[in-house]
């Protein structure tokens, strides 16, 4: 294996995070398209079959009937899982761009150094690091509403399940 002098070695450092930040710039791109898809399939489609089965519930010749306290309370479950959904997708931004921007400092301070020709200080990554742990936080809050989004849909089903019944014979 060759040894690399002290720039060469910097070099490979800065190129190694600078590849790392245009990966995650890519993955906090995709990462709002890939998650907001399936909640808000779920919660608005389930609203919006929910409400075409309403219109036909309503016909005269249905043979079921509608418990319309249970209408609302449905509609609304899935407009909060909507609303959760949205507010997911807002955490999960804030966390990939908390850590992009938490890559972007390193890389700055690694350009600096490899600029001023000076020996790396790792002092100030402590800022980074801050900003890892914030994006962590957020990161957490958008498992939380991808839970909550996925239980106002499944709360949703529960009660439109109520709101039709099958009329007697």
């Amino acid at each position: 294996m060759a040894r690399h002098s002290g720039s060469d070695r910097d070099l490979a450092i800065y190129e190694a995070q600078r590849a790392h930040e245009l990966e995650l710039n890519k993955a906090t791109a995709a990462f709002e398209h890939a998650v907001s898809s399936p909640l808000f399939l779920l919660n608005g489609g389930a609203a919006v079959a929910f409400l075409t089965l309403l219109g036909a519930v309503s016909a005269p010749d249905s043979t079921l009937a509608l418990r319309v306290e249970f209408v609302a309370p449905a509609v609304f479950a899935w407009v909060l899982g909507l609303t959760a959904g949205a507010a997911c997708v807002g955490f999960g931004y804030r966390a990939q761009r908390e850590f992009t921007k938490a890559v972007s400092f390193r890389r700055r301070h690694f350009e600096r150094a490899l600029v001023d020709r000076s020996p790396l200080d790792l002092g100030p990554l402590a800022e980074a690091d801050e900003l890892m742990r914030a994006g962590k936080r957020m990161q957490r809050w958008w498992w939380r509403m991808y839970v909550v989004s996925l239980a106002f849909f499944v709360v949703g089903v529960a009660v439109a399940t109520l709101a039709v019944v099958r009329l007697p014979s």
